[in-house]
């Protein structure tokens, strides 16, 4: 009789649930190894930048990680302004379906603070311009909406490569990768900081 209850995947798991609940405990030690690299590279990259602190949010489900400051305003705590990388958690790397991960300068201040966001995105695009080499700026794409501002790229590497790098010499070439990233975004540290000074200075 066909069982109606369960599919063909997990039937199979019913079957071999001892040995699915061991590989489940094993993906679960490599995701809270994975959050720890990226706490690393988080915490070389506030070192380097005065004033910064790290946002780790990764998990099965999504995943990014970036860097902000106090001064940096924003509309919700819990995804402040700064530099970030997204889409950028394990299981996301382990598959083609998802969307590819990507780096990005992205403020979203709170409605009263007074920023034009177009003409932030507009500022941010400038200053990639003269900030970015031409194959740097090539990947860079300016992104506005009623609540938000940013410049972003897709990571060059792709998802199968940054896999590779994470299994050999301690994940050291990823956590440079990822470095490298963050120091090309940190280009915009300088800018964000005079954007929200200024809208400070018209709030008072």
């Amino acid at each position: 009789m066909m069982n109606k209850q369960f599919n063909e995947a997990e039937l199979y798991l019913l079957k071999n649930w001892r040995d699915a609940a061991l590989l489940e405990e094993s993906m679960n030690a490599v995701r809270k190894e994975y959050a720890n690299i990226l706490d690393e590279v988080l915490k070389t990259v506030c070192e380097e930048n005065e004033g910064c602190t790290p946002v780790n949010r990764i998990n099965a489900a999504s995943g990014y990680v970036g860097i902000t400051k106090k001064s940096w305003l924003s509309s919700d705590s819990r995804y402040p302004s700064g530099l970030w990388i997204d889409c950028i958690a394990v299981d996301i790397l382990a598959s083609e379906d998802e969307e590819a991960p990507d780096a990005a300068v992205w403020i979203e201040p709170p409605r009263d603070s007074g920023l034009d966001l177009k003409e932030a995105t507009n500022r941010f695009y400038k200053e990639a311009k003269q900030r970015l080499s031409k194959d740097e700026l090539a990947r860079v794409k300016p992104d506005d909406d009623r609540t938000s501002a940013a410049v972003w790229y897709y990571l060059p590497e792709p998802r199968h490569k940054l896999l590779e790098m994470l299994q050999t010499d301690e994940a050291r070439e990823f956590k440079d990768c990822m470095i490298g990233h963050f120091e090309l975004l940190s280009r915009f540290i300088p800018i964000l900081d005079e954007i929200f000074q200024t809208s400070g200075q018209k709030r008072t």
